[in-house]
């Protein structure tokens, strides 16, 4: 009865590590390929030699990233659901000042392209695909950090399907920007790069709407909103309190839809210089 009883036990514990585990590499996986198109030999070259250098930024973010799971992870188990949500908040602050400082070491690094080795010849493709790409550091640091989050409370689903589904936009986005079907302008190597950074957008906007408007997740965002300063001034008047709380959060989506359109005029900034 004991060897079965064990049995039965680690049945278990295998059962729950795998629907914990799978979402997570299934995440993962949704990384690397997040980068990957069809390209000509030439293009292939000089995708080859920027993706490599974004491998190791990305690896570099993610291990801050990473930090966040050990962190959170306890406090939600013990019920400290505020502590968590300012966890994750400096867990946000510090990956998302890590996001910028290598987007300026890597801003910097463009400047350097023409002296690293590589034909001249593939220079024309390579710049303007660098520069989109690098935009999106920051972009991906942040999603790292909810990521985190997410996997350390135990919900590794949600980052997964929010994964799966921006590589199904960035499949579609590189064959529409890459060969130029329909309206959209045959942008070759640029247009990979144009796909891969707005499905990293999309995931944020995706995961931090999620985060912020699941009513499951209210119990973490005591940090996040001014509501808090109001609440005891507004304590006979819970309507009220609902409507700073409703513009609160719509203060916040509207400032990452800005910031979403400042980086789309980088974008086609960039295309118009480069093209």
């Amino acid at each position: 009865m004991q060897a079965s009883d064990q049995a039965i036990t680690y049945g278990r514990h295998i059962r729950a590590l795998a629907i914990l585990g799978i979402p997570i590499i299934v995440g993962q996986l949704g990384t690397i390929i997040q980068g990957l198109g069809h390209f000509s030999a030439h293009s292939l070259a000089a995708a080859g030699f920027v993706n490599n250098i974004m491998v190791l930024v990305l690896i570099f973010a993610l291990g801050y990233s990473y930090a966040i799971t050990p962190v959170i992870g306890p406090m939600h188990a013990r019920g400290e659901f505020e502590n968590a949500g300012k966890a994750l908040k400096a867990g946000l602050q510090v990956n998302g000042a890590l996001g910028m400082v290598l987007f300026l070491l890597m801003g910097t690094l463009y400047f350097f392209l023409g002296h690293m080795g590589q034909p001249e010849e593939l220079l024309p493709e390579i710049r303007p695909y660098y520069i989109v790409v690098v935009l999106s550091i920051p972009i991906q640091s942040l999603f790292n950090a909810f990521k985190q989050f997410f996997d350390s409370i135990g919900n590794t689903r949600t980052p997964m399907w929010i994964m799966i589904s921006a590589n199904l936009f960035n499949i579609v986005g590189n064959y529409l920007l890459i060969y130029g079907i329909g309206p959209f302008p045959q942008l070759g190597l640029l247009g990979a790069g144009i796909s891969t950074t707005l499905s990293r957008i999309l995931m944020l906007v995706v995961i931090y709407g999620i985060f912020i408007s699941n009513e499951k997740y209210k119990k973490y965002l005591h940090d996040y909103d001014f509501s808090g300063l109001v609440e005891e001034k507004l304590k006979d008047s819970e309507n009220k309190i609902a409507e700073v709380k409703k513009f609160n959060h719509l203060l916040h989506m509207c400032l990452l839809f800005v910031n979403a359109c400042m980086i789309m005029t980088v974008l086609i900034i960039a295309v118009i210089i480069y093209l």
